[in-house]
């Protein structure tokens, strides 16, 4: 305003990073009057003042990996020290969320001309995974990003578009991408087959006769014996079955006594 034929204020503020800069009437810096010690301090409406917390990566507010909605206000007491790939000239609160587990996010900031993006390094530009403006949905310059997350830090960026900041509304959602096993396993009404017949207490018969196995059998018949009685070789003394006419069955009386009658006539050496 004209004052005495003179503009009044002569001199006005303005922040330029984290300095404070003196601007003449004619709109040009003259001198840098004060520096604000980051994080504790930022650089608004020209003058320094006490940051707000997650102002910078040096002081994030922490997230947990669960379904919320964050609310908040960018503007005052925060600085503009970080850029998304797709923009975020204007002041900016910086997220962490620690990740246990690999999940799936999706965020969504409404509110103002919001930007958001999502680094796995906080301070690096170049590790960003996911950068939004003015995303359909939500509409209404909002923004939104969806992206997968590894264990580990992910910090998540609620910037604005330009100098203008205000509320904001975040929505964040996970999913997991591995779900715990409960180790029971799934009922499709098809049993396993696993090559091995199920046990049901009934002996199957195939309908073939047992192989002659030259041992004893249950029944207390030798399965030799019905072949007649043993007599030995002209050339040695291995004892074998005299061919008989008929084919009688056999009691263990008289398996016992051709037994011993063929160790009379052939004795072990």
């Amino acid at each position: 305003m004209c004052v005495n034929g003179g503009c009044e204020p002569r001199e006005t503020r303005v922040c330029i990073g984290a300095e404070v800069w003196s601007k003449n009437t004619c709109g040009r810096e003259v001198a840098a009057l004060q520096t604000c010690v980051g994080p504790s301090e930022v650089c608004a409406s020209g003058r320094c003042r006490p940051a707000d917390f997650g102002n910078s990566c040096a002081d994030p507010v922490a997230l947990l990996a669960q379904d919320q909605v964050v609310t908040g206000t960018v503007g005052v007491g925060l600085s503009n020290e970080y850029e998304g790939s797709c923009g975020g000239g204007g002041p900016e609160r910086v997220f962490v969320i620690d990740v246990d587990r690999p999940v799936q996010l999706s965020a969504i900031s409404e509110g103002y001309d919001t930007v958001l993006y999502l680094r796995s390094s906080c301070s690096l530009g170049s590790s960003e995974r996911a950068c939004s403006d003015d995303e359909e949905p939500p509409g209404g310059r909002g923004s939104a990003i969806d992206v997968r997350l590894l264990p580990g830090p992910a910090y998540l960026f609620v910037d604005a578009y330009r100098a203008l900041s205000g509320e904001y509304t975040l929505t964040l959602q996970f999913t997991d991408l591995n779900p715990p096993d409960a180790g029971v396993p799934v009922d499709t009404g098809v049993p396993l087959d696993t090559g091995v017949p199920p046990d049901t207490g009934v002996t199957l018969d195939a309908g073939v006769p047992p192989m002659d196995s030259g041992v004893l059998l249950d029944s207390g018949v030798h399965a030799d014996a019905a072949q007649g009685p043993l007599e030995p070789k002209k050339d040695g003394c291995m004892c074998v079955a005299r061919p008989s006419q008929s084919t009688p069955t056999a009691s263990l009386g008289l398996f016992a006594a051709l037994f011993l009658f063929g160790l009379r006539r052939c004795p072990w050496r």
